[in-house]
């Protein structure tokens, strides 16, 4: 059995072959070879929690201008925390 991640957007070559019997014990006509390519892995969600817990909650970015007061938290998904600029913040961004 594989142990072994494969490498990330890498082609392979995988082949079965003649040496390898199907379920009644009869081996393989022929060899059985595919090719196939990794992708990366799908960053997990952060849970958010309710939208209703946001003052302000944005997809893509949140840029102040002077003078804004936001009292109350805000948040950008899926982008980073540096997707939020212009805002003197009492915590500091969490990814």
């Amino acid at each position: 059995m594989w142990q072994r991640a494969l490498q990330l957007n890498t082609a392979f070559t995988a082949t079965i072959t003649t040496s390898t019997l199907i379920a009644v014990g009869v081996p393989l006509a022929s060899n059985h070879t595919w090719t196939f390519t990794t992708g990366y892995p799908r960053a997990l969600p952060v849970n958010l929690g309710s939208p209703i817990n946001y003052m302000i909650l944005a997809k893509t970015g949140i840029s102040s201008v002077p003078a804004s007061v936001v009292t109350g938290s805000i948040a950008v998904s899926p982008e980073a925390a540096t997707a939020i600029t212009g805002f003197n913040l009492a915590d500091p961004p969490t990814v």
